[in-house]
């Protein structure tokens, strides 16, 4: 499997990682047990999945912490050199795009891996040969098995996409997936029988020869310890009665009675005798009265075994209590160990609080606390035996095995608190498992390793045709087309001579359709020539037609212009002026959408991206169209969510003649009702490839607008056509208005943006546009502040006198630049064509020459290359005016000489800049509209501060009015402002208008 490693971490693959991290290490703290010291841990599962989504590094750091466990557990760092080094082994190998994991870690194993473990185990911690082959062959095949369990992990299950990874190829190669298959189906069969075979062995052990075992030996020695008691008891009992005779007898006769008692019994080391009152009457051998006096107390006590105190050591003591006193035997303390040491079995006597009272052990004195009782090294059995192992740091699993116990605890006696303790070794239990496991692992490491290699063997066997097809059709047209000769592999399985023969036939067929392609590309060929003769001659016409319109388009609209400008016109026909003006710009838009057609079909439209205030746009568009609502006693409502960013870049310009067009359209084909226009948006973390830009990380936003109208709707069989160029509904034809191409224009702008129109009606409800565009939201910073428009009355004092040459060989058109300059003051003359230019240019040298590009006699080309190849003509602007729309036409105009371009029609505005931009020239502008400004602001910085200033009887008026949504109160109300201040009912009426109610509510609350 090919791995590509991710130069850096997102926070949800560093996420994925943490998790992979945390599973090795918990994969060796649980581990699962194979047989009695064998175990399995899992955590190089999630170390090789970490080495194939991450690469090495983070596979290694994977290692190293999840084998961290196992030095804290074993006490010994081996086995984390080991894991470490197998992380690294693997990683370098799929580093180089070796075979898969599962081959590469079991070479790891055979060459390093095993030798290192026998090395450390058998020489450094000397668990002794058997055990270290056994441990060695355990860990190969745990590693094997882990590797064939990371490598299904990783090709079934979508990890990489849960890690956030990428990665060169999608899934593994059919060779190795067929691999990891065969192995499986050998190696977990194999594994599981082998695992409960030992597992039942190890049981049989324990429960049969184990627990029977220490059972028969407690049991024969409880026994002797009965029989001894029972005999011992009767004779000590007797003597105990006999105290009641001591009026009766002298007390020579009860000596007699107590030294023959104990020569009786030889366990007896020493008797004494009481009275009833605890009083010595009778010792053997005697003792003096200081001796005896530790006694005197002694009579309550119950028959049966003691630990008594004398001259402050510890006794054992077989106790009688009789009719008239009570009878005290001292055991000898080597009697009981001897009679342990007669079992088969390592034995102890102890108390009920675990201290021993005899032993069979050399290394148990007596009084010492037994020290194989139940705590956290110890097991206990099904049957009730317990398997006590030794804490022994730094010692491997088999090491304290060998130093382990069974043992079995008993009571000593009914009615008695004392204990038996039988032990057994596992020594000899160990040496017959170890060689059934030695066995039973060899075998299994010896099928997985032969299934390993014979799976790849096979796999490659059956893999090799299919990859001698892959090879073989790899470019197979090219291979047919050059008429190369195929040879087919050999099949010797059914199912690949089906492929091979498949191939053969789609061969064959390819064959003969690459000759009919062929014979279709020549016929092509030849159409595709004349429809580029007929582009051509399309290309010429649309540019030709554009330059006859907007020639004289562009004195209309100037001289329109130019007569707004004039001071002394009536008004009537100031309003005529205007219609002709809009007259135009109309003409003008028709003509820009037939080009923007041209230019979408040729696929030559590209975005124009800018940073703009969005909530000043939708704010222009509402203003433009309001009117025209209201003219047709409509509602055009303009709603917008919270989340809108102000700030954001794409194409202004095609934006807003989409919404213009769309709500235009609206308004258009609406008699009643309104019109509404709803706008939202959602944040996306990364920009898409619309948006994207190397230099630009901020997120983009996805902005959704929906234009809904309650017109008269189109019919269900219009709307596939609808945005088809020149097509229009029915509605549209009876309108008589439009051409067809605003909603073709407008999707072709909004798919360049990253979206699409989409569109529901129903006849006589409506219709409702939804489309969404992506944009890129900037900050306030960002937005390039717009100079409110001042128009240009005079040049400012202190001036030189600016010459200006206009070469144009349209009267219309010069007359045009003639009546817009001179009456600022510039010194103007004109030429009909470029050889009258050149010639004044030489006499009068202009320092700026207006150069239409296409004249006759000579164009302005051959012109401006003649004036610019001059020292002197180096120091003249010349700008290009021409009607063109041809992009290419601006590189070729560039590329003659001249400073810059500027296409007709153009605005008065347009020419001005360019003059000052081109030769420093100084206006002076009129005021109006900035102190228009001002006072806007003004009005709306001081609103709230007009409104505190009313009667509050009106202001709750005005409050009570919009709450219950009283129209006739709010407008009385309005009206009463409107009386003190005329403005400030302006603003309230506006905000009314819109149904902005809940900011002239906040405006009366503040």
């Amino acid at each position: 499997m090919k791995q590509i490693v991710a130069p850096f971490l997102n926070i949800r693959s560093l996420s994925f990682l943490i998790l992979l991290i945390i599973a090795g290490l918990m994969g060796n703290y649980f581990s699962l047990p194979f047989a009695f010291t064998i175990q399995f841990l899992f955590g190089s599962i999630a170390t090789l999945v970490v080495l194939q989504l991450y690469g090495i590094f983070w596979g290694v750091l994977a290692a190293a912490i999840a084998g961290i466990y196992t030095i804290l557990t074993w006490s010994h760092p081996y086995a984390f050199i080991i894991l470490v080094l197998e992380a690294v082994f693997v990683g370098l190998g799929l580093r180089r795009k070796s075979n898969n994991m599962l081959f590469l870690d079991t070479i790891y194993w055979l060459l390093i891996g095993m030798p290192l473990v026998w090395i450390f185990y058998n020489y450094i911690l000397g668990v002794g040969i058997s055990s270290a082959i056994i441990i060695t062959i355990k860990q190969a095949i745990n590693g094997i098995f882990n590797a064939l369990i990371a490598s299904f992990i990783v090709s079934l299950l979508p990890v990489y996409r849960w890690s956030a990874r990428l990665r060169a190829t999608q899934s593994q190669s059919f060779e190795q997936t067929l691999i990891n298959l065969l192995v499986a189906f050998v190696l977990f069969p194999a594994l599981f029988l082998i695992a409960l075979d030992n597992r039942e062995a190890m049981q049989y052990y324990q429960e049969t020869l184990v627990d029977s075992q220490l059972e028969v030996a407690a049991a024969d020695l409880a026994t002797e310890f009965q029989m001894w008691y029972d005999q011992n008891a009767v004779g000590l009992q007797k003597l105990a009665d006999a105290a009641a005779k001591v009026d009766e007898e002298s007390g020579d006769r009860l000596q007699e009675q107590t030294a023959l008692t104990r020569a009786l019994f030889p366990a007896f080391e020493a008797v004494y005798l009481f009275d009833r009152n605890g009083n010595a009457i009778a010792t053997s051998p005697p003792l003096d009265n200081a001796n005896l006096s530790q006694f005197n107390r002694k009579t309550d006590a119950k028959s049966g075994l003691h630990e008594i105190q004398q001259n402050g050591k510890a006794q054992i003591a077989l106790t009688a209590t009789g009719r008239g006193g009570m009878a005290i035997a001292r055991i000898e303390r080597n009697f009981f160990t001897k009679l342990l040491q007669t079992a088969n079995l390592p034995s102890t006597l102890m108390t009920g609080d675990g201290r021993a009272i005899a032993t069979a052990r050399e290394d148990l004195e007596f009084q010492q606390d037994y020290d194989r009782v139940k705590g956290e090294n110890t097991r206990v059995l099904p049957s009730g035996t317990y398997h006590w192992l030794p804490d022994l740091p730094g010692k491997a699993a088999l090491v304290v095995w060998k130093n382990s116990f069974y043992i079995r605890e008993i009571p000593l006696m009914e009615g008695s608190q004392w204990k038996l303790a039988v032990e057994a070794s596992t020594k000899p239990q160990l040496a017959v498992l170890q060689q059934r496991y030695l066995k039973s692992l060899t075998i299994l490491f010896a099928i997985a390793v032969l299934a390993i290699f014979l799976a790849r063997l096979l796999s490659y066997r059956l893999v090799k045709p299919i990859l001698q097809l892959a090879r073989l059709t790899h470019n197979l047209p090219d291979k047919l087309l050059e008429y190369e000769n195929v040879r087919w592999p050999d099949r010797s399985v059914m199912e690949i001579e089906a492929l091979v023969t498949n191939f053969q036939i789609m061969a064959e067929t390819l064959m003969q359709k690459f000759q009919e392609i062929q014979q279709t590309s020549e016929q092509l060929q030849t159409a595709k020539e004349k429809a580029e003769v007929a582009n051509q001659a399309k290309s010429s016409f649309i540019a030709n037609m554009s330059h006859e319109l907007r020639s004289p388009l562009n004195a209309i609209l100037g001289f329109a212009q130019v007569m707004t400008r004039s001071q002394t016109l009536p008004q009537e026909h100031q309003e005529n002026v205007g219609i002709i003006n809009r007259s135009g710009e109309h003409l003008l838009t028709l003509i820009n959408n037939v080009l923007d057609l041209s230019k979408i079909e040729a696929g030559r439209v590209t975005l124009n991206q800018k940073n703009f205030d969005f909530h000043r746009l939708l704010g222009d568009i509402e203003d433009m169209l309001h009117l025209k609502a209201d003219a047709k006693d409509l509602q055009l409502l303009v709603e917008q969510t919270n989340d809108i960013p102000q700030y954001i870049r794409t194409d202004e310009v095609k934006l807003r003649q989409v919404l213009i067009n769309l709500i235009n359209n609206a308004i258009k084909f609406t008699s009643e009702g309104g019109v509404s226009v709803r706008v939202g948006s959602s944040v996306t973390r990364h920009p898409s490839p619309v948006t994207r830009s190397t230099n630009n990380p901020q997120p983009t936003t996805k902005i959704i607008f929906e234009v809904e109208d309650t017109g008269a709707g189109i019919a269900p069989e219009e709307l596939d056509r609808l945005f088809e160029a020149f097509a229009q509904t029915e509605t549209g034809k009876q309108a008589q208005e439009g051409t067809g191409l605003g909603l073709p224009i407008s999707r072709k702008f909004v798919q360049l943006m990253g979206g699409d129109i989409r569109v529901k009606s129903q006849e006589n409800r409506g219709t409702t546009f939804t489309f969404e565009i992506e944009a890129t939201i900037v900050g306030e910073n960002d937005i390039e502040r717009q100079v409110s428009k001042r128009r240009i009355i005079a040049l400012e004092p202190g001036q030189p006198s600016y010459r200006i040459l206009i070469v144009d060989d349209k009267p219309l058109n010069r007359k045009l630049l003639i009546k817009l300059l001179s009456p600022l003051g510039f010194a103007i003359k004109e030429a009909a064509n470029g050889r009258e230019a050149v010639e004044l240019w030489e006499q009068w040298e202009p320092q700026l020459i207006w150069m239409d590009m296409r004249m006759p006699v000579m164009d302005g080309y051959e012109a401006t290359q003649k004036i610019k190849a001059t020292i002197k003509g180096q120091a003249t602007v010349i700008i290009a005016l021409t009607a063109s729309v041809l992009e290419e036409e601006k590189a070729v105009v560039l590329s003659a000489g001249c400073n810059d371009f500027m296409r007709k029609p153009f605005r008065e505005e347009d020419i001005f800049k360019k003059i000052a931009e081109h030769i420093g020239v100084r206006y002076i502008y009129e005021e109006i509209e900035e102190r228009s400004k001002v006072q806007d602001e003004e009005t709306q910085a001081s609103i709230a501060e007009k409104i505190s200033a009313f009667p509050q009887a009106l202001k709750e008026k005005l409050e009570k009015a919009m709450m219950t949504g009283d129209l006739e109160e709010i407008a009385k109300a309005i009206a009463a402002i409107g009386e003190s201040d005329s403005s400030l009912a302006e603003a309230i009426q506006k905000q009314c208008d819109r149904f902005e109610y809940q900011k002239v509510l906040n405006w009366l609350n503040a």
